[in-house]
């Protein structure tokens, strides 16, 4: 069975805290957390024939009802530059350059997401790793084994993010602070 990836970049967690990593193992343990320069990411994996959506919007209503100060802003996006790809695909550099040009001609790459740098150097281009994956599939049979959710998903999944929390929201939030304050009393205590 095939699961699909969707990572939430969320703010105002830190990982290195007791309380939020009792909060984390308890609650959330069904969700792979990382923080990498100053990024923290919520990752589920939702199974085939679930609706991803509601599987997001469920994991940032119980991110926010399990720590106080998190904040799940969108679906974290993974950007990759032609290095990337040649790297994770197992291909030379020279094959993506191929792609890039040549295919992008035919309308058959990926649109590149944007470009950073540039000046003397150029820009370097990058694509969102899930867009290529998908492009891998259909285009080069070549399975990465990965999956990620579509970019009207992710549409859907960003626009309940960014509106108001529902009043059931708020009451979950004021018993689970007060959970939290419970248990950052009792580590306090037991320290």
């Amino acid at each position: 069975m095939t699961t699909t990836t969707v990572s939430l970049r969320v703010e105002g967690v830190d990982l290195n805290d007791v309380p939020t990593l009792i909060a984390t193992d308890e609650h959330l343990d069904d969700m792979q957390w990382a923080s990498v320069d100053g990024l923290t990411t919520a990752t589920i994996y939702v199974e085939d024939g679930c609706d991803r959506v509601c599987a997001a919007i469920d994991a940032a209503r119980r991110i926010r009802n399990h720590l106080p100060n998190a904040q799940p802003l969108a679906v974290h996006e993974e950007l990759v530059s032609a290095t990337d790809i040649s790297q994770r695909v197992g291909v030379s550099r020279e094959t993506v350059r191929t792609w890039v040009e040549k295919l992008r001609a035919t309308q058959d790459f990926p649109i590149p997401r944007g470009s950073v740098g540039g000046g003397t150097r150029g820009a370097t281009k990058i694509w969102a790793w899930a867009d290529i994956v998908t492009w891998l599939r259909d285009s080069r049979e070549i399975d990465m084994d990965e999956s990620f959710p579509g970019r009207e998903e992710i549409a859907e999944i960003n626009v309940s993010l960014a509106r108001v929390l529902q009043p059931v929201d708020h009451a979950w939030r004021v018993i689970n602070q007060t959970h939290a304050h419970a248990v950052k009393e009792a580590v306090t205590a037991a320290a």
